[in-house]
């Protein structure tokens, strides 16, 4: 619980440096609109599945940062990030968004450890 609590402060403080005076949809798009699905009965929105993939994703941003990813990689990292987020109250289409923002390719230039 404490490594998330961390993780989230990290990520938090990475978007307001991103941000600089813009809102969040400026800078991250309108994902919400963007990724909304239909398909509400997939397993993707079970809750363990969608844990798991926010935690990946905030363990990748936090190996970005530490790693000096560029700002336009950070942004598709943390866009997918709220995307994952947010997808249950949403129904957001996650796996979409891994492919859209090309995560495979970060999760391979930033690699755990």
């Amino acid at each position: 619980m404490e490594e998330r609590a961390s993780n989230w402060k990290i990520i938090r403080a990475a978007i307001k440096d991103i941000e600089k005076g813009r809102s969040l949809e400026e800078t991250f798009g309108d994902y919400k609109t963007e990724y909304k699905t239909s398909d509400v009965n997939s397993s993707m929105f079970r809750p363990y599945r969608i844990y798991t993939e926010a935690g990946k994703a905030s363990n990748m941003i936090v190996r970005m940062i530490n790693k000096g990813a560029t700002e336009d990689e950070l942004i598709r990292a943390i866009t997918h990030f709220l995307v994952v987020c947010d997808s249950k109250k949403y129904v957001l289409d996650y796996k979409r968004s891994y492919k859209d923002y090309n995560i495979k390719e970060l999760e391979t230039k930033y690699p755990r450890n």
